[in-house]
Formats: structure tokens, sequence, C-alpha cells
């Protein structure tokens, strides 16, 4: 269980970023559904890839602090 503030203050971050990549990716798969790859593509390098790296920065930073967490054991 996540019991220190900064813990979840992480778990928190990382729930709203991994929602707003889910809900990208669910309109970039519409897009590609509806065969219009130009938006598809526009929306991917605009919008879902910096999403997906800005959840998966929250996620490093999340082992990174159960390391020190570890550590400190």
């Amino acid at each position: 269980a996540v019991t220190s503030e900064k813990g979840k203050a992480l778990m928190a971050e990382g729930g709203e970023k991994r929602k707003v990549y889910l809900d990208l990716r669910k309109e970039l798969m519409a897009l590609v559904k509806n065969a219009d790859p130009l938006a598809a593509e526009a929306l991917l390098n605009a919008k879902v890839l910096p999403a997906a790296q800005s959840y998966l920065g929250t996620m490093k930073e999340m082992v990174k602090f159960q390391n020190e967490l570890t550590e400190q054991q």
C-alpha cells in the first residue's frame, strides 16, 4: 500500500496521465478505423506520443521513488 504523500501524489499523477493517454489512443484508433491516416498521423505526433512519454516519465519517477524507499530500509 502507498502510504507516503509523495507516493500518493505520484500514483495520482500517473493515473491522470494514463487516462489522458488512453483517451487519446482511443481517438487515434477511431481515426485509423475510419481510414483517415493523415489525421491519425497528426494526432499521433502532436498528442499521443507526447502523452505516452509523459505517462512513462511519471512511471519512471515512481520506480525511482520505490528504489529510494527500498534503499532506506
